[in-house]
């Protein structure tokens, strides 16, 4: 109809026998599963979502009226224009659908439809039905007359009726109260009794029949006028026995009257009994007709008791006097209307001045009018908001992962999510019952008190507990509070599943306590900065590291302050550069106590924390007191001095002695030669020693760098020239570039060439080639040495620059060596501002290169 644009006024009469389903089919409410088949586009133009599923829409629902009928007993519902009755009459006996049928086809217009179930049919009344469609049981009414006897009405129990004359029956009415007798049984006992009949009203219009009427009544349609259905004869004995029958309210019985049906030459006889009753709940008066008796007579038994004139003068003489009573009632009647005129007027005149007042109070109600008018706009616009918010409130509950449900004072449940279903065993027919009277599905003994507590003294309880399916969740009870009145009108119980944090929380008090034995067993100290706030906060070890009591205040600035002077910068500028580029933050540096000011040495860790979107990231470190560990290197870096010293002295007396030969002999190649030689030799001890004192200086904080300026390819050019002596059987190419001048300690640099180009020498075979090269690179010089030796596997890469490190494999043990070369090499460069590295791959050789900047400080 929406589509085409048509309006009509329609009914839809929904009924069944039993109440319960009326009233649960007129709540118009449909779960979600049970709306699976029907399309989208139904869906949104027919019903409107609800809280537990879809509800049908109003203007739907407007047309539609449900109504409890029984059609085997109650009169049929007239000029419908479609009756669908599917897959009912199949479950009654042929009789009864007979019946049924009978009112269906009275009820509906012509060319009205019925649409029966796929097992039913119409057989007995096919002559009023054209079939439109045999799969689905649809007919068409015909134009034939409505036909509907009283054989369609069924003989019910005649209770509640207070008959007078008529002999009432000594059973207890209790004993029938549960039981309905069945129609056929009914028909039997009236069939038994010889009687059958009608009750009408006092105006002899049909209300129930009882029994065959069918041998007392004339052949046409049926209406609900009895005397018109009945042969002359019984309709005047009718009319006057009704009449003396309310008149004097007793029983009237007449016998012995004639009568033939129609066109029929047939006499009959029959007695004709009329009772007046009183309705018990009605309280109207009605009258029970019966006919005993119906016999054909022949002519010789034409003479009958009941004389039809004398009963037509009775009931002629009984409509004048009632002609006469009535006259005088009219006249009665009259005298009061003329008394009641002359009222009228004065009352008229009463009117006009209430008519005057009624006027003034009219402008004065057209006033509260527009003011009711306004609060009507308010109370609409109140509602739409009301509505709104209930619609936020049930998409809030329809989508919150946690579950909720509200109760009221009396702790009646008012509202609760779907997730709660999982916790409380609720239906939705639970909304209104007591929570005491639903069984929960948690360990929680106490739920009940903690709600009556929140109520009473308006606090929140957090509890955690266990379900029975093993999982935890917090229930949280909250007060419930209307915000106008600020009164607490209820609790709110909500569900927040801690499940997996739980387990989080026990691996990680696992995890701690591990981390915790750990760090006791370790003695290793613990700090970590807040990188939003920059709040510093050390363990109770880190404080006795720093000299501090355990229960004083320790901050970041008053610890980088106990740190050695020389320390501090190196310090602040790693964890600087830790928490700028997340670098590994790795220092050993010493440290005077606060309180006693001993001297301790200190290897810290740190790193920060992997950053996590909307957190907070921290700094976290560890710190070491290596202080025993450190005196052990200082004793023995002090035992290497000292041996160092002890060497060095008869080492001087040599070389000057080859000094003073040198100068006395002659000048002879040979000589000279082996003179020459062994002063590289001597050279090459002093820098063994001198690599001895150097790791000792560099231990202890006394390595230092005496910086001038010197061009470097002189510098590569001698160690060149000492290598070569002792490595004649390897092809060693140097390649020159333009003069490169630098500003740096022209001593130390000549050693990492030195140890570097000895290393190649050492770890590479024999009449193997070695290259030396260097450059210019953007304010740097850049030394690399290439040769094709054994190489170096990459796992030993990172460790070639640490102390005393030697790689360990069957090639390397035959090579003499301490491990200090590359460490001091690296210290050197790092004391340079610059950079040293290797690159390699086993088995085809290595480049070691270094770059320092050519003048950092802008020497001349």
């Amino acid at each position: 109809m929406i589509k085409n644009g048509i309006t009509l006024n329609i009914k839809i009469f929904a009924t069944d026998i039993n109440q319960h389903a009326l009233n649960q089919a007129s709540r118009g409410i449909y779960k979600a599963q049970s709306l699976s088949s029907v399309s989208a586009e139904r869906k949104q133009s027919f019903f409107d979502e609800a809280e537990f599923g879809f509800k049908i829409k109003p203007e739907i629902r407007s047309m539609l009226v449900f109504a409890q009928h029984d059609l085997t007993r109650n009169p049929p519902y007239c000029n419908l224009d479609l009756i669908s009755c599917r897959n009912m009459l199949i479950y009654v006996k042929p009789s009864l659908q007979k019946i049924i049928l009978s009112k269906f086809t009275f009820g509906l217009k012509k060319h009205a439809f019925l649409f029966l179930g796929s097992s039913e049919n119409i057989s007995g009344f096919k002559d009023d039905y054209t079939e439109i469609s045999a799969k689905w049981n649809i007919y068409q009414r015909t134009d034939s007359i409505k036909k509907f006897g009283f054989e369609s009405y069924l003989p019910p129990a005649l209770t509640g009726i207070n008959f007078n004359g008529v002999q009432k029956s000594n059973q207890s009415p209790q004993q029938f109260s549960s039981i309905s007798l069945a129609p056929d049984l009914s028909e039997l006992i009236l069939l038994e009794s010889g009687y059958c009949g009608v009750s009408t009203d006092e105006e002899l219009k049909v209300l129930q029949a009882y029994g065959d009427l069918s041998l007392y009544l004339k052949k046409e349609f049926f209406n609900n006028n009895l005397p018109e259905l009945l042969p002359e004869p019984l309709m005047l004995a009718l009319r006057a026995a009704a009449q003396k029958a309310l008149l004097h309210s007793e029983r009237q019985k007449i016998s012995g009257i004639v009568f033939s049906l129609d066109d029929s030459k047939i006499q009959r006889s029959t007695n004709l009994i009329v009772s007046p009753f009183i309705d018990k709940k009605s309280r109207k008066r009605g009258l029970l007709i019966l006919f005993e008796g119906n016999h054909a007579i022949s002519e010789s038994d034409l003479s009958s008791p009941f004389d039809m004139d004398k009963v037509t003068k009775e009931h002629i003489e009984h409509l004048e006097s009632e002609l006469i009573r009535l006259k005088e009632e009219l006249q009665t009647a009259n005298d009061y209307l003329e008394s009641s005129q002359e009222s009228m007027q004065a009352y008229n005149e009463e009117l006009l001045s209430a008519n005057e007042e009624m006027q003034s109070a009219n402008e004065e109600m057209q006033s509260i009018n527009e003011e009711l008018e306004s609060i009507n706009n308010e109370h609409k616009y109140t509602i739409q908001e009301l509505t709104s918010v209930n619609n936020d409130l049930n998409n809030y509950f329809r989508n919150n992962a946690n579950s909720q449900l509200i109760v009221d004072r009396d702790l009646l449940l008012k509202k609760y999510s779907p997730g709660a279903v999982k916790h409380i065993n609720i239906q939705e027919g639970d909304i209104g019952r007591p929570l005491s009277n639903i069984t929960t599905n948690i360990k929680l003994e106490t739920i009940l008190d903690d709600i009556r507590k929140v109520i009473s003294s308006g606090e929140t309880i957090m509890r955690e507990v266990e379900s029975l399916n093993g999982n935890y969740y917090h229930v949280l009870t909250s007060p419930y509070i209307k915000q106008k009145e600020k009164i607490i009108d209820g609790a709110i119980i909500s569900f927040y599943n801690v499940t997996e944090l739980r387990n989080t929380r026990k691996e990680l008090d696992h995890s701690n306590n591990i981390l915790r034995l750990a760090t006791e067993s370790a003695e290793m100290a613990t700090w970590s900065i807040n990188l939003g706030t920059m709040e510093f906060i050390p363990s109770p070890r880190l404080k006795k590291l720093f000299g501090f009591n355990v229960d004083e205040d320790m901050s970041l600035e008053m610890s980088i302050n106990q740190i050695s002077v020389e320390y501090r910068s190196l310090f602040s500028e790693a964890m600087a550069d830790t928490m700028a580029s997340d670098k590994k933050f790795e220092l050993e540096f010493s440290l005077r106590g606060y309180r006693d000011g001993d001297l301790r040495w200190i290897r810290a860790i740190g790193n920060v924390s992997p950053q996590i979107v909307g957190e907070t990231s921290y700094f976290i470190g560890f710190m070491h007191d290596i202080s025993e560990q450190k005196l052990n290197d200082i004793r023995k870096y002090d035992f290497i001095a000292m041996a160092s010293h002890e060497l060095k002295t008869p080492l001087t007396a040599i070389e000057g002695s080859l000094k003073l030969l040198t100068g006395n002999l002659q000048d002879t190649e040979t000589n000279a030669f082996a003179l020459k030689n062994a002063n590289i030799q001597l050279k090459r001890m002093f820098r063994l020693v001198n690599g001895f004192l150097n790791v000792s200086k560099i231990s202890v904080g006394n390595f230092t760098v005496n910086r001038n300026v010197f061009e470097i390819g002189a510098l590569i050019r001698e160690s060149f020239a000492e290598v070569k002596l002792l490595a004649s059987n390897h092809i060693i190419n140097f390649h020159p570039a333009s003069l490169i001048e630098v500003v740096a300690d022209r001593e130390k640099i000549g050693q990492v060439i030195n140890n570097i180009l000895s290393n190649a020498v050492k770890f590479s075979p024999e009449q193997s080639t070695i290259e030396i090269n260097y450059r210019k690179t953007k304010g740097y010089l850049e030394v690399s040495v290439k040769d094709n030796g054994m190489g170096i596997k990459s796992h030993d890469l990172p460790k070639l620059f640490e102390r005393f490190y030697r790689i360990e494999n069957v090639p390397t043990q035959v090579i003499p060596g301490f491990g200090i070369g590359l460490y001091m090499s690296a210290e050197i460069i790092r004391l340079h501002k610059g950079k040293i590295w290797a690159e390699s791959e086993f088995g085809k050789g290595s480049i070691f290169s270094f770059m320092i900047p050519l003048n950092p400080e802008g020497l001349n």
